[in-house]
């Protein structure tokens, strides 16, 4: 697939089949955003060098706006590789790798890598965990469930790190997403 926006973004991808293997590589967000005198800058702020004396910031007195040039910002392109292996129909195995190919303010930090599997039972109740590993984020568990009313509706839940919900002190994550319908139309 290839989608361009004019002069700001490139998505490329690739993937392929091989009997109970597929493979993918894309290459996401490549190309720059220019911004054009359209918007405001200023510094940021620390309150603890306020010296305690918040009254200037609680009074309504806020940091002065300016408008500044025109200013060239790269988007955060990156490098995704993935393999799955369908073991049989009901159980799947799947690996990630993603790498930041600049370092744009929104990008990763360092290279993403994930394992993971995949549980279905008859498009009932389909289950996915794995383990996630990113610099500076640390070890991460995402998991989802997906339950399948008849064949084209679908309801999902899934989330970023279980382990943060069952207590983990480093690096928590919050991260919830919930998908109430889909429906296939073939």
């Amino acid at each position: 697939a290839l989608v361009i926006d004019p002069y700001i973004r490139c998505d490329i991808g690739f993937s392929a089949l091989y009997q109970r293997w597929k493979f993918g590589l894309s290459f996401t967000d490549i190309g720059f955003i220019k911004w054009k005198q359209n918007y405001a800058a200023t510094s940021d702020t620390n309150l603890s060098g306020l010296n305690q004396d918040y009254s200037n910031f609680v009074n309504g007195t806020v940091p002065e706006f300016q408008k500044a040039g025109s200013f060239t910002m790269g988007m955060p392109a990156k490098m995704r590789m993935g393999a799955n292996y369908y073991i049989n129909k009901h159980f799947s195995a799947s690996s990630d790798f993603i790498m930041p190919l600049n370092k744009s303010v929104a990008n990763l930090p360092g290279p993403y890598i994930s394992l993971a599997g995949q549980v279905n039972l008859n498009r009932v109740l389909i289950f996915d965990m794995g383990f996630a590993e990113a610099q500076e984020y640390g070890l991460a568990m995402p998991a989802g469930l997906q339950m399948g009313f008849g064949k084209s509706v679908h309801m999902y839940f899934g989330t970023n790190d279980v382990l943060t919900f069952l207590g983990k002190i480093h690096n928590p994550a919050l991260s919830v997403a919930f998908g109430l319908i889909r429906v296939d139309i073939k």
